[in-house]
């Protein structure tokens, strides 16, 4: 699988459905989280998202946001069926690969 990357202002209407769809089966679904996902910062220039994907959709995915300069890694998620495969740290990975020399928070 090839990990996809596209900044928040060059997202497609799907990018954006598919990863909204993979958020909201984990994190509201599965683990019941009450906080609003939808937090304005998706579509904005500094953010980065960074996914992998199968005949299904997203199978694993995380964000890059920046905030006072600093980067952050956020929502991270991975398909219940794709779990156990390494595919999140293959995501953390390429961020370390793009910005590792930089202060990355989680």
């Amino acid at each position: 699988m090839t990990i996809r990357h596209e900044t928040g202002d060059r997202l497609t209407a799907q990018d954006l459905y598919d990863i909204w769809r993979i958020r909201d089966q984990v994190f509201a679904f599965e683990q019941h989280v009450e906080d609003t996902d939808v937090d304005g910062r998706d579509l904005l220039a500094t953010t980065t998202h960074f996914w992998l994907c199968d005949g299904q959709g997203p199978t694993s995915y995380l964000r890059v946001y920046v905030v006072d300069g600093v980067r952050h890694i956020g929502r991270v998620c991975t398909r219940k069926d794709q779990r156990g495969e390494g595919l999140s740290s293959e995501l953390m990975a390429e961020v370390a690969r793009l910005w590792g020399d930089e202060e990355i928070q989680l």
